[in-house]
């Protein structure tokens, strides 16, 4: 009785695999859904996370128009400095028509223009090497700017980190402030962003801290680590056994070149109108 109801079970598991992956399955996200923790190919353009079964960080590399239309129904407020220029940068020659707002140092300007029915605002924050003070600006924006958004997020820098970062601090003031407004902005849909590299793989104060965010908030996690350190085949850089920035995406050994905000943004587009 016991070797059969393992049979049984085996059985059931290979029938499942098989459903989900035949072509004939007409709603595949949702078989995914049910059945598996693996994302699965969808789409002929990428691979579309199977919403409520992985909650792994956000690395699909494509987007699709369908993608594009339901970031247009969005408003998205985004909070960085240079490193996010890059990304937004690349967002807009990917697909110009989203509707972005002017790059403004305002946030009642990048208000003004999701108000205005532009659906991706981003402003200044901060000053780079202040990770506390970034944390307590994004805090203080978000409590004006909330009621007027759909999703809010910012990023850190490359140059934020140090050698001697508490990190442990860090997670705890951030995860503190991330609690806060969560709590008290239930209608937004806060997202993170693991910090970027450098290509000559200093990088051990960001990789701590990214591991961190991984765990934590896992499928609201845009992997900009993991993309930044993936080079166009798909294979993994590394420097000192730490994940780096892969030079064909660098202009200048930490930001982003045309081609890696392209690479970056066109991810961060799929991201934005997946999420929930």
């Amino acid at each position: 009785m016991k070797r059969m109801s393992l049979l049984s079970v085996m059985l059931v598991a290979v029938f499942w695999s098989f459903s989900c992956d035949d072509d004939n399955v007409e709603d595949k996200s949702k078989c995914c859904e049910e059945n598996s923790d693996t994302p699965i190919e969808n789409s002929p353009e990428g691979s579309i996370p199977c919403k409520n079964c992985s909650n792994e960080p956000w690395v699909q590399k494509k987007f699709t128009q369908a993608d594009v239309d339901a970031l247009k129904a969005r408003r998205v407020l985004f909070a960085h400095k240079s490193v996010g220029i890059n990304m937004v940068d690349g967002m807009k020659r990917e697909a110009s028509d989203i509707g972005f707002s002017v790059y403004t140092n305002n946030l009642g300007q990048a208000l003004g223009a999701l108000n205005s029915g532009r659906s991706f605002a981003d402003f200044d924050i901060g000053n780079d090497g202040n990770l506390t003070g970034k944390i307590s600006a994004f805090e203080a924006a978000m409590r004006t700017a909330a009621p007027n958004v759909d999703i809010a997020f910012f990023k850190f820098c490359y140059n934020d980190f140090r050698n001697d970062t508490d990190i442990n601090a860090l997670t705890a003031a951030y995860q503190s402030a991330m609690n806060r407004l969560e709590a008290d902005f239930k209608n937004v849909i806060f997202v993170h962003v693991t910090a970027p590299l450098y290509v000559n793989g200093q990088n051990k104060p960001q990789h701590t801290f990214n591991e961190w965010l991984r765990k934590k908030y896992g499928g609201r996690v845009f992997d900009l680590a993991k993309l930044e350190a993936t080079d166009s085949n798909g294979s993994p850089v590394s420097v000192n056994g730490l994940p780096a920035l892969a030079h064909e995406w660098s202009s200048d050994g930490s930001h982003l070149n045309s081609a890696g905000g392209s690479y970056v943004g066109g991810a961060l587009i799929a991201f934005l109108a997946q999420v929930e």
